[in-house]
C-alpha cells in the first residue's frame, strides 16, 4: 500500500473495500471507495449475511477519504443505510459513443437463416442471474409476432433455468444465447436491435441501459430507482417503465409500444436533442482529480470534507 498514493477499492458487497480500508488505516495511505452499493442481497441467504456485514460495511464507508457514488438512488442507499452524510463525490458510469451506428455484417436470425430483414431482435446484455429477469422476457415472446427473437448477452448461473422456460413455452427456437461476446459484436447486437429490455431488481446504474440508448434503442425497464435516475441522461420517450413482476401479455403489450417508437440515429443530433450522456473520459478526468484531492488533502495534513469535492 506504501507504494501508491491513493488506494481505490469497488463493491462494497465483497470483502476487498473492507480488507482495503483496514490497511489504508494502518499504512495512512488515502482510501477512496467506489461502492456500487445494491442496498440488500440478492437471495435469501446473502440477505441474511447484511445483518451482520451491514456495520462492517458503515465502517468502511465512513473511514473512506472519499466515497464514489453513480446515481442519486445509491447515494440515498449510503445515506439511510450506511449513515454516510460527508465526502460523498457524484461520478457516473460512462458510456462509449463510437462505432454504434450500423452493424458492420448481416448477424443471423434463428427464425431466418439468411440473415435479419424479416426478424424483429429484442436484446437482453448482462449477467444471468435470477434478479435479472432475463425469464420473464422469455414467457412474454409467445405473445410476440412469430419473427420475433430474443438475443441474450451474457453468462451465469441462470442460464439453464431460462432454457428451461423456453423449452415450456416452445420458443426454444426464437431464443439466441450469444455468451460472453467481444466489444464488437455487442455493438453490432446494440446497432440492430429493435428493442432492449433489462429487469433487472436492483442496479446502482443501469450501465447496459444507456449504452443501449446511446446506440439508439428504445428501451424497456424495470421501475427501479436506478433506472429512473437515467431520465437525467435521456430525453422522454425513450425508456418504457414496465413492472417487473407484471403479467406476460402485458410485458409484451410494453415491449411492442417500444419498438413502434423505432430506434434513432445520429449521436450529436441525439445530444442536441436532450441528451446527456456520460463519456468514460468524463469519468477518468472527476475521478483522477478526486484522487488529486484526496492525496493533497492528506499531504496538508487536512481530510477533505465537503468543500474539497463536488458532491
Amino acid at each position: 500500500a506504501q507504494r501508491f498514493s491513493v488506494l481505490n477499492a469497488h463493491n462494497l458487497h465483497t470483502v476487498l473495500p473492507v480488507l482495503t480500508g483496514g490497511v489504508a488505516r494502518r499504512t495512512g495511505v488515502p482510501f477512496v471507495l467506489t461502492g456500487h452499493w445494491h442496498g440488500e442481497g440478492r437471495t435469501a441467504a446473502r440477505q441474511l449475511l447484511h445483518l451482520p456485514y451491514r456495520p462492517i460495511a458503515m465502517w468502511t464507508a465512513r473511514s473512506a477519504d472519499a466515497v464514489i457514488y453513480n446515481s442519486r438512488s445509491e447515494r440515498t442507499l449510503l445515506e439511510s443505510q450506511l449513515g454516510v452524510h460527508r465526502r460523498l463525490v457524484f461520478i457516473p458510469e460512462g458510456t462509449d459513443l463510437s462505432g454504434k451506428g450500423q452493424p458492420r455484417r448481416p448477424l443471423r436470425c434463428a427464425a431466418d437463416p439468411d440473415g435479419v430483414a424479416d426478424c424483429v431482435t429484442i436484446l437482453s446484455v448482462g449477467r444471468l442471474e435470477h434478479y435479472k429477469g432475463t425469464d420473464a422476457v422469455v414467457r412474454a415472446l409467445p405473445y410476440l409476432p412469430p419473427n420475433t427473437r430474443l438475443v441474450i448477452v451474457g453468462e451465469g448461473s441462470a442460464r439453464k433455468a431460462i432454457e428451461a422456460a423456453a423449452a415450456t413455452t416452445g420458443v426454444a427456437n426464437r431464443v439466441v444465447f450469444r455468451g460472453s461476446c467481444s466489444d464488437e459484436e455487442l455493438r453490432d447486437w446494440y446497432a440492430c436491435a429493435a428493442v432492449c429490455i433489462s429487469l433487472s431488481a436492483q442496479e446502482s446504474f443501469g450501465l447496459v441501459v444507456l449504452e443501449a440508448a446511446s446506440a439508439g434503442c428504445p428501451v424497456v425497464v424495470s421501475d427501479i430507482p436506478a433506472h429512473r435516475d437515467l431520465t437525467a441522461f435521456v430525453p422522454p420517450g425513450r425508456l418504457f417503465f414496465t413492472a417487473r413482476d407484471g403479467p406476460a401479455p402485458l410485458l409484451a403489450t410494453v415491449l411492442e409500444v417500444a419498438t413502434d417508437a423505432g430506434r434513432l440515429s445520429g449521436s450529436s443530433r441525439r445530444r442536441a436533442d436532450g441528451w446527456h450522456l456520460p463519456s468514460w473520459d468524463d469519468l477518468v478526468d472527476d475521478t483522477l482529480r478526486l484522487f488529486a484531492r484526496v492525496s493533497d488533502g492528506r499531504q496538508s495534513g487536512s481530510a477533505p470534507g465537503r468543500s474539497r469535492l463536488r458532491s
